[in-house]
């Protein structure tokens, strides 16, 4: 039989009454609250009972203090007087216990309680939750810049409805907490005026949920990415953890040997700045080192050429479309490439039809998005067919000019639009087919003729 339990600290701050209906609930099942961290509740097993929890708050004290003031002790003593036992302490917030059927309330001033709180909550839990509402809206907003400058690239990534899902969930629980609270602050200093303490409400289960659907939604993640990609993300938040328990773990031994308030808040500071900047400069280095790991060799390659001091590879993946379906040339030498990647926004096909050591025989690359989601088919569209930010040359009175994509008849690829790339008044054998659900980027090294393009139109129109 287990002789301890943990319940994740996962607490509104200023919720005394939800945090006491909880651990009282507890202690009925025969679980007493025995230590309080900032990131589990540790619950002790005892005989059933009713006991009753008080939850005040102390605003002087700090998260780095070594120990408690002269003040909180006389708190203490204060307490204990009446019956109330220190159940734990986490930076302001303070847990009593009481075993008696009908103890007296440790707080019988609501004003002076609403202060206590509301100082309280100033000075850690009010400015942590409106840092990371701004560090929500800043990410959010890079999301849809994202999303508006690049959306091929950005909606076919692997990671990008995670990412919504992860700054989608922060802001909800910045908001939802920072609503509570003025809403119940405001209705509580009205009724304090009056000599009457509110209730408080918490929202615990709805970030528990929360924090339960990302860390669902991460390890999807995981095992859906490639695994290289799954490796390098494993790695970052590895790291990431290894710098919160580093700091956490020092935090706790300079507490333990009585360091100061000041400079242990100091040595914190600085050791999270410098292990942050220590992973940014490592992070990179350190998943290059992995990724060129013997694990990871290519399976894909069929056989290399060396020519010149330089390898070059010869794959045989397959690709929907090849050279030899639009043309007579074949060749040993033909290397058939296929990269692709899928979100559940959009699929992304990259394929190519290459050959080295020959300018005689056609090669071909293309790109097919397929949208999983109608509404942003025109976005894609709009980006792919967008001109060039950067001049394609000039013509001969200096003028620079860009290249630009013009409608043709799309009859022939049966595609319902086609475009073709321009620089200036020449064609270019780059086109861009829209069909049903996909968007097709063609760059063939050879003019199609209206047979080619109907073959074409016959494979991606499906």
């Amino acid at each position: 039989m287990r002789k301890y339990k943990y319940l994740m600290a996962q607490f509104t701050f200023y919720d005394r009454t939800g945090i006491c209906k909880l651990l009282e609930e507890q202690a009925e099942k025969g679980w007493l609250l025995d230590k309080v961290t900032n990131y589990a509740w540790r619950l002790r097993r005892t005989e059933p009972r009713k006991i009753h929890y008080a939850v005040t708050y102390f605003p002087k004290a700090s998260a780095y203090d070594p120990g408690p003031s002269e003040q909180q002790r006389e708190l203490y003593e204060f307490c204990a007087h009446s019956g109330w036992i220190l159940a734990g302490t986490t930076a302001q917030l303070q847990v009593f216990y009481n075993t008696e059927e009908d103890p007296v309330p440790i707080e019988t001033d609501p004003l002076l309680e609403l202060e206590n709180i509301h100082r309280s909550a100033k000075k850690n839990y009010l400015p942590a939750y409106f840092m990371l509402l701004v560090l929500a809206l800043f990410q959010i907003a890079m999301q849809i810049s994202q999303l508006m400058i690049s959306p091929l690239t950005y909606l076919s990534a692997e990671t990008t409805l995670f990412n919504w899902l992860c700054q989608g969930a922060l802001l909800l629980m910045c908001s939802i907490e920072l609503v509570g609270y003025f809403s119940w602050y405001f209705k509580a200093k009205k009724a304090a005026e009056n000599g009457e303490f509110v209730q408080t409400r918490g929202f615990r289960k709805m970030e528990l949920f929360l924090l339960f659907l990302v860390v669902a939604a991460l390890i999807w993640l995981l095992c859906s990415m490639k695994p290289r990609m799954a490796v390098v993300m494993g790695i970052t938040l590895v790291l990431l953890f290894a710098v919160i328990l580093s700091v956490t773990g020092l935090q706790t031994w300079m507490k333990r040997k009585g360091v100061s308030t000041g400079t242990n808040r100091i040595v914190t500071w600085v050791l999270t700045f410098a292990l942050t900047i220590a992973i940014v400069a490592l992070i990179f280095p350190v998943t290059n080192a992995i990724m060129h790991l013997p694990v990871w060799k290519e399976t894909r390659q069929v056989r290399r050429f060396e020519w010149n001091g330089h390898s070059f590879d010869i794959y045989k993946d397959n690709i929907p479309l090849r050279v030899e379906d639009l043309t007579e040339a074949t060749s040993p030498d033909y290397s058939y490439e296929a990269h692709e990647q899928s979100s559940p926004f959009l699929k992304k096909g990259d394929y190519s039809q290459r050959i080295w050591f020959s300018n005689e025989l056609p090669e071909m690359s293309y790109i097919v998005y397929t949208t999983k989601i109608p509404a942003i088919y025109d976005l894609c569209v709009r980006e792919a067919t967008s001109p060039s930010d950067y001049p394609a040359g000039e013509d001969e009175q200096g003028n620079l000019f860009y290249d630009t994509y013009e409608l043709q008849d799309a009859a022939p690829w049966k595609a319902g639009k086609a475009y073709r790339r321009y620089a200036g008044k020449e064609p270019y054998d780059h086109y861009v087919l829209c069909y049903e659900n996909s968007v097709v980027i063609l760059k063939p090294s050879w003019g199609l003729t209206a047979e080619q393009m109907e073959i074409i139109g016959a494979v991606f129109d499906q």
